[in-house]
């Protein structure tokens, strides 16, 4: 049995580069809860929400997430020690109806069973206009849905036909804001990541898919009236000197690798310059996966079966944390 094991692995290099990454992973939370704990394994852990909860130090560091491959589709579960699970999906960020990525989250989505689900960047679906967000997760059908929403509208109409309840634990986007204009970034510089971190979707759109112009011109418009800055200049013609000006030739607004300009400062890639826009991403993914593990614990105070779905970079980093504050 043994050998023929390790004839089939031999065989299939893929799965050796799946297994290593399980077992460096679990390794690497090993240590690092260890390290979280201060070495007490006595330790309880509580998954009653605490505002105070040191969140920041539980998290995987962003050096330590670097030093892997993941894979672009990471699943853990959690059973809480009140009885609660979570089943927590990472995903690559697609919009082809294609992928077999969708009927993966379908088929565990069913298996599941949540009463409870969270999807990525739906902010809308905390403010005044979340009836109008589900009705148009209603109106959306088959390929248009994940076309025009991608695998968070996908989930989000699963959930609706499941009766489920649907939210999306984003922090308040004016609240982001101020953090890192209080941390100290300029307009330009946060109108500059938020604008690339937009536009470098477009190659994740199947064709025929908008121009990088067309995508400039609708996020610039979304921007002027999320941050309510009423003296900025939001004109695309704005953006591009901004970037012109942090990246010189690296600068390509047409570029497939638009991405590796706005990777968090780890040491992931040299084949680009880190400027401050690489910590303005560091800042927001902190900020962000902080607020998002806050409010998966605090979900388990009502509700007992949650799944979520959120890019795989997510799910890799606050894994640690929910993995220490939930059982």
């Amino acid at each position: 049995m043994g050998t023929l094991l390790i004839l089939r692995l031999k065989k299939d290099s893929g799965l050796i580069s799946h297994l290593y990454t399980r077992i460096f992973f679990f390794i690497q939370l090993a240590l690092f809860s260890a390290r979280a704990d201060g070495g007490r394994r006595d330790k309880p852990h509580h998954s009653v929400f605490n505002k105070n909860m040191d969140i920041k130090s539980l998290l995987m560091p962003l050096e330590e997430y670097a030093k892997t491959r993941w894979p672009e589709s990471y699943k853990f579960k959690i059973k809480t020690r009140d009885g609660g699970e979570l089943f927590y999906f990472g995903v690559s960020h697609y919009r082809d109806p294609k992928n077999p990525l969708f009927a993966e989250i379908k088929k565990e989505f069913e298996e599941f069973k949540p009463d409870l689900v969270f999807i990525e960047g739906m902010r809308t679906l905390r403010t005044k206009d979340r009836d109008w967000e589900i009705r148009n997760l209603t109106k959306l059908q088959g390929d248009g849905l994940i076309l025009g929403l991608g695998e968070s509208g996908f989930v989000g109409r699963l959930a609706i036909d499941s009766n489920a309840f649907l939210d999306s634990p984003e922090p308040n986007f004016q609240d982001e804001i101020n953090h890192h204009l209080d941390t100290g970034f300029s307009k330009d510089e946060l109108f500059g990541y938020y604008m690339i971190r937009f536009i470098r979707q477009r190659f994740r759109i199947p064709e025929p898919r908008p121009t990088a112009e067309k995508l400039a011109a609708q996020k610039s418009q979304e921007l002027r009236k999320d941050t309510g800055w009423e003296d900025f200049d939001f004109n695309v013609e704005h953006f591009k000197s901004i970037a012109q000006k942090i990246w010189g030739s690296d600068f390509d607004i047409e570029s497939e690798n638009l991405g590796m300009l706005i990777r968090p400062n780890s040491g992931e890639s040299k084949d680009y310059k880190e400027t401050v826009i690489n910590k303005i991403a560091e800042a927001s993914w902190r900020f962000r996966d902080e607020y998002i593990v806050g409010e998966i614990v605090k979900a388990f105070q009502k509700y007992k079966r949650l799944f979520v779905v959120y890019g795989f970079s997510h799910a890799v980093v606050q894994e640690p944390a929910l993995r220490q504050l939930l059982f």
